[in-house]
């Protein structure tokens, strides 16, 4: 078996990117202080500042080529004792605990973002679950993963899947033993590759069709999920609002009783970095946070505004 030289902390299927990620760098910022000293060779008559700043920026180019080449393999293996200066060398979906996002699209500065390996019947799982933000729930998904059928998965990889969701859908196709749901499952994927969405015929199919009858969510891919409610009133959280991250206050848990579809799993929550004004300063300040999105943080980890914002709130719960 081939040694693998990351010590597991990095996906299997992106070992051979961490590699020319680290190779790539490397000789980058090499070529830019090479770039940098020959700029001083052939300048002529400019100010000293300027005289001065390429050699400089050129040692600065070489310093980061060092880091790379030298210290690059060694921070991966060390994962996670310096966690924070490694995702600012390499992309986060690279390592074992990272969520992968569909704009990563480069690896370092120039990698590949596609997976190393087709999503198949056998991997579908895995690979769609890769998607969900919540770390705490991709390791529940992996742990329980007899527990999710093909709707289920459909399910994720329609809220959290972009550019590889007619993949997983295609690899379920595979995977079900239902006459329904293929056909469910490929008037999807012809919707996916026309319109991007789920059309008025396939809702009305998976309507008429669904063996559950009033069972069931109102709209196709849209499943119950069974999920842990892992946090607790007073919790303080992170998630991802677009790239920023943001921090909030866990109000109410979910009433599971009351779950009929995939948007009714969510935390009732309080954003921490609000203007908290007025009367109504909780009712401005609440969102609705989906269990799969969400991951438990510390109070270490705000702002001063947030720190202020967090006592307002448990004073008014």
């Amino acid at each position: 078996m081939k040694k693998d030289p990351f010590n597991g902390k990095i996906r299997p299927q992106y070992i051979g990117d961490a590699m020319f990620a680290i190779g790539l760098a490397t000789f980058l910022w090499f070529a830019l202080g090479i770039g940098f000293l020959l700029m001083v060779v052939l300048t002529h008559n400019q100010p000293l500042g300027v005289l001065i700043g390429f050699p400089i920026a050129s040692a600065f180019s070489f310093a980061f080529a060092l880091l790379y080449l030298i210290f690059g393999p060694r921070i991966i293996r060390s994962y996670p004792k310096h966690k924070r200066i490694a995702h600012l060398m390499f992309k986060e979906y690279l390592f074992e605990d990272g969520t992968v996002r569909e704009d990563d699209i480069f690896a370092l500065i120039i990698g590949k973002r596609e997976f190393s390996k087709d999503i198949t019947a056998s991997n579908v799982l895995v690979e769609t679950a890769i998607y969900v933000p919540s770390k705490r729930i991709r390791q529940f998904i992996y742990e329980h993963r007899d527990q999710y059928n093909v709707l289920h998965i459909a399910t994720i990889a329609a809220e959290y899947m972009k550019t590889r969701k007619i993949e997983a859908f295609k690899a379920l196709i595979d995977m079900s033993n239902s006459q329904f749901e293929k056909e469910l499952l490929q008037m999807a994927v012809m919707d996916f590759e026309k319109k991007k969405r789920i059309s008025n015929e396939t809702l009305q199919f998976y309507l008429d069709n669904d063996p559950r009858k009033n069972q069931k969510p109102n709209v196709p891919f849209c499943e119950v999920l069974p999920l842990p409610i892992f946090l607790k009133k007073g919790d303080i959280v992170r998630y991802k609002d677009g790239r920023k991250t943001r921090h909030a206050i866990i109000g109410e848990i979910p009433d599971e009783k009351k779950y009929i579809d995939f948007s009714d799993q969510v935390y009732l929550a309080y954003a921490l970095d609000k203007t908290l004004d007025g009367d109504n300063f909780l009712f401005d300040a609440h969102l609705h946070l989906h269990i799969c999105d969400i991951n438990k943080t510390v109070s270490s980890k705000l702002t001063q505004q947030e720190l202020d914002n967090l006592e307002k709130i448990k004073k008014a719960l």
